[in-house]
């Protein structure tokens, strides 16, 4: 953690003190590491319940595949620092998912992220193209359900609902990582 202490995040700007990370980062990286969660518009007398989508924040671009648990620890350490809430003029983006991309914006993997318990917590990527066909129903059917309850005014379930489709969503990475990513996650969870 004490590796941590000398990075800092300017969230206002969207944008990393890159002179802390220039190591990590390069201007046109092959990765890139983005927080996505749900974007909230606040309240207003027209409109007394907030609106949200969920939206997905590029945080940076890095070049090599081993920095990436450094990486998502710092970003984590920054979201906690800030509960897990970047402000962006008039919006709040709640984030719950830390994602990891190539280049072409392929998903390679994701991290649930929860404030709370100060934890990345490794999606494991779904294991077949049977088992990626499966989530991807059950995350329609989700979907389904939260603009269900959105109609009905049911805002706090519908959110939920939306969130854990988010969640869902990060098992579904793209077919050439899927391999890799298992190999890796079951390394980690070795050690």
């Amino acid at each position: 953690m004490d590796q941590d202490k000398g990075i800092r995040f300017d969230w206002e700007n969207l944008s990393f003190d890159l002179a802390a990370m220039t190591n990590s980062f390069g201007s046109q990286g092959q990765f890139t590491v983005c927080a996505s969660g749900i974007l909230e518009t606040f309240s207003t007398d027209f409109e007394p319940y907030p609106n949200w989508q969920i939206e997905s924040i590029n945080l940076g671009h890095f070049s090599f595949f081993s920095e990436v648990p450094w990486i998502t620890n710092c970003v984590r350490s920054a979201l906690k620092e800030k509960k897990g809430v970047i402000r962006i003029s008039q919006y709040e983006m709640h984030a719950i998912r830390i994602s990891i991309r190539d280049h072409w914006g392929n998903l390679i993997f994701s991290a649930k992220f929860d404030p709370k318990y100060d934890e990345v917590d490794w999606i494991a990527p779904c294991r077949s193209s049977d088992e990626e066909q499966a989530i991807s129903e059950s995350i329609k059917r989700v979907l389904a359900e939260a603009k269900f309850e959105r109609e009905w005014k049911n805002h706090v379930v519908a959110k939920e609902l939306e969130a854990y489709a988010h969640l869902l969503s990060g098992k579904i990475t793209h077919p050439k990582w899927r391999d890799p990513m298992l190999s890796l996650l079951s390394r980690k969870r070795n050690s």
